[in-house]
């Protein structure tokens, strides 16, 4: 595939989908000697296993890349190193944006300062079958290995997909101070009023993990609209 798109050097918007395959071993893509070069390419979009998105992307090079977005269609196993690679050329983030939902979990990391449109990097893990709770722990995987990418994020907020179930939404304090903990500049935090356990941290929990923290606000919902409500720290 990737030996096909060398030759689309005009290409601005790729979307690949690949939602069956099987991944064994003589399925794989052999290795290229040259990565194929897309240097027009600004909107990178692939939806399948984690698997093949890291062998694909090992052989693209997209040095104008604005948006990379990553959906797995279950829990990722595999390194994201070539996700890495990909997301230097966006640059520094400073923004982030965590959203748990029932059956999926979304990262989107933006470069928000200095240039227009923000260039943003998004990662998102599907699956249909999962223990109550899993969410957060499945974003704190990916953030582990994307550790290098979150050192300049100076604001991080954490929000609920539409199909969110609160009642189905089973977690301890360890597990988010343990997400936090990876966001070490972070000056404002941001979460829903709906996540109960998180409103249930205490401010001095919060801010060990977060040395830098300045703001901290609660959104709050009514009916389709919400207001952000500053917190002390």
């Amino acid at each position: 595939m990737a030996t096909g798109l060398s030759a689309l050097t005009k290409l601005t918007y790729l979307r690949i989908e690949l939602h069956y395959l099987d991944i064994s071993e003589t399925t794989r893509l052999p290795p290229l000697l040259t990565r194929a070069v897309l240097p027009a390419l600004a909107e990178f979009t692939f939806l399948g296993i984690d698997e093949y998105s890291e062998e694909l992307l090992a052989q693209i090079d997209a040095p104008q890349l604005e948006t990379l977005t990553i959906t797995f269609l279950a829990q990722t196993t595999s390194d994201i190193r070539q996700v890495i690679y990909h997301a230097w050329t966006l640059g520094a983030f400073n923004r982030a944006e965590v959203t748990l939902d029932y059956n999926h979990v979304n990262i989107k990391l933006q470069q928000v300062e200095g240039v227009n449109p923000p260039r943003t990097l998004e990662l998102e893990v599907r699956h249909q079958d999962k223990e109550r709770g899993w969410q957060v722990s499945s974003i704190t995987q990916i953030c582990t290995q994307a550790l290098s990418l979150l050192s300049s994020i100076m604001e991080l907020n954490i929000l609920n997909g539409p199909s969110f179930r609160p009642f189905e939404f089973a977690m301890d304090d360890s597990e988010w101070l343990e997400l936090f903990h990876l966001f070490t500049n972070v000056r404002t935090l941001l979460f829903p009023s709906v996540m109960s356990s998180l409103q249930e941290l205490t401010r001095e929990s919060i801010t060990e993990v977060l040395p830098t923290l300045q703001n901290l606000y609660i959104r709050k919902y009514f009916g389709d609209d919400y207001r952000d409500e500053q917190q002390s720290i």
